[in-house]
């Protein structure tokens, strides 16, 4: 699922929380991070990457995850 479909997903159904990938198509995971913490009420999301980047476990955390691995 692209990123852009996620944010159209989570504004549909509303869940408690997300898991989301910082590369997916389209916009990339920390983007779709930020918009759906615009969202009344946004659900916990925890940032998942495969990448040893440390930047962006702090962007994800800085960004509003609850978490990140």
């Amino acid at each position: 699922m692209a990123s852009s479909e996620a944010v159209t997903a989570v504004a549909r159904h509303r869940p408690d929380v997300v898991l989301m990938d910082v590369r997916m198509p389209g916009m990339d995971g920390l983007t779709a991070l930020k918009e759906l913490r615009r969202a009344t009420n946004p659900p916990r999301i925890i940032m998942l990457t495969t990448f040893d980047l440390d930047d962006y476990v702090h962007t994800a955390l800085r960004g509003g995850a609850a978490g990140s691995c």
